[in-house]
């Protein structure tokens, strides 16, 4: 009797399985937790990728993360992205500096949750930028092109970058006697700097910077004016030093007046002047050369610096147009030189039709008829 009941009690059992019936038990999906892949100053992003949805439909899904290991979704700090697809990535945000995080992925199907594996970081990987200064261009005196190179950010977003400069001493933001803000970003920039003014022998140091959450690294100097005795705005050689070069030896000098009332030409406003066309610094007694010797008009803007005598020196010349704009910056911008014209010629030819003059109410460089009417100041360099 007792074999029989037993036989009994098994025979449901042997009659399922004899006919490939599968008890089937209800399964959580299955997710895996995505690297970290990058980090910015207060947030870093994550994700997951589904493996398996389970034997439910996918509810939703997304991060969780916390400063304790193994965090879920009964924290605030999650991240809700929906259901659509079997990857998806998630953003971190309102991290701390320097804390340690621990990121678990999760999903929910019909039958509960599940977490991927915990990824941790921490808020301190990372360094300070690498950052390179690049030359001084366009040295006007108190206005000089400089800027860097960001090859490295560190692993953070770079949150300022610039140059700074300072009188006689190496610069830093905090011991700088000033500086620029670019912005951020990595690579390349450009940074154009006002308000530089050089002081009487004095030199004067300029380095590119770059800031991120770490720290902030400086580039190599640059050393511009070095032992210069002389300064901008100096009564000197017949004139006023309007620019000095980057050896602090040599630079431009302005005559203390205009030389004419706004009555001057150009010149020869149908031909093609050769040799007048170059507008850098160092350029403008070329240029007037070869205006008095290409052009016979009488009385034209080169003809009257090229015949000046004034402080016992013969070599005044029309500036180039980049010679004429520092002029206006470091000369009328500050208010010496006794300006008293809007419209100044430049030795610069457009074409053979029109020639550049600079605009000293706002120092604008533009182009306008060669038989047109503007005033003239002569240069010399020493």
């Amino acid at each position: 009797m007792r074999l029989g009941y037993v036989v009994f009690l098994l025979l449901p059992f042997l009659i399922l399985t004899s006919c490939n019936f599968r008890l089937d038990f209800p399964k959580f999906a299955q997710i895996q937790t995505a690297p970290i892949n990058l980090l910015t100053n207060d947030s870093a992003i994550c994700g997951g990728y589904i493996t398996n949805n389970g034997s439910s439909g996918i509810k939703y899904y997304g991060v969780c993360w916390d400063s304790s290991p193994n965090p879920t979704i009964a924290l605030p700090t999650k991240t809700n992205n929906g259901s659509s697809g079997s990857s998806f990535i998630s953003i971190l945000t309102a991290l701390n500096y320097k804390a340690t995080y621990y990121v678990r992925a999760y999903v929910v199907n019909g039958v509960g949750i599940s977490y991927g594996n915990q990824v941790v970081f921490s808020k301190s990987d990372g360094s300070i930028p690498t950052i390179s200064t690049n030359s001084i261009t366009n040295n006007l005196g108190n206005t000089v092109t400089c800027g860097g190179d960001i090859t490295n950010d560190g692993g953070w977003n770079i949150t300022a970058r610039g140059v700074c400069w300072a009188y006689g001493h190496n610069p830093t933001l905090d011991s700088s006697d000033g500086f620029t803000n670019e912005g951020g970003g990595s690579g390349q920039f450009t940074s154009n700097v006002n308000g530089i003014n050089p002081k009487k022998g004095v030199n004067i140091y300029i380095c590119a910077y770059a800031s991120n959450q770490v720290g902030t690294s400086y580039g190599n100097i640059q050393v511009f004016y070095p032992g210069s005795q002389y300064y901008l705005g100096e009564n000197y050689a017949g004139g006023i030093i309007f620019y000095i070069d980057s050896s602090g030896n040599h630079g431009l000098i302005a005559s203390p007046n205009d030389l004419s009332t706004n009555s001057v030409n150009w010149g020869c406003d149908t031909s093609n002047i050769a040799g007048s066309n170059n507008a850098n610094i160092g350029s403008g007694k070329a240029n007037t050369d070869s205006i008095v010797s290409g052009c016979q008009d009488p009385g034209i803007a080169a003809a009257l610096c090229k015949n000046l005598l004034l402080g016992g020196y013969t070599d005044w010349y029309l500036p180039s147009e980049l010679e004429l704009n520092a002029m206006y910056y470091n000369l009328k911008n500050n208010n010496i030189g006794s300006f008293q014209g809007n419209i100044y010629w430049s030795s610069t030819q457009a074409n053979k039709l029109s020639a550049y003059f600079d605009n000293f109410n706002n120092g604008q460089i533009s182009s306008t008829d060669k038989n047109a009417y503007a005033y003239v100041r002569a240069i010399r360099s020493f």
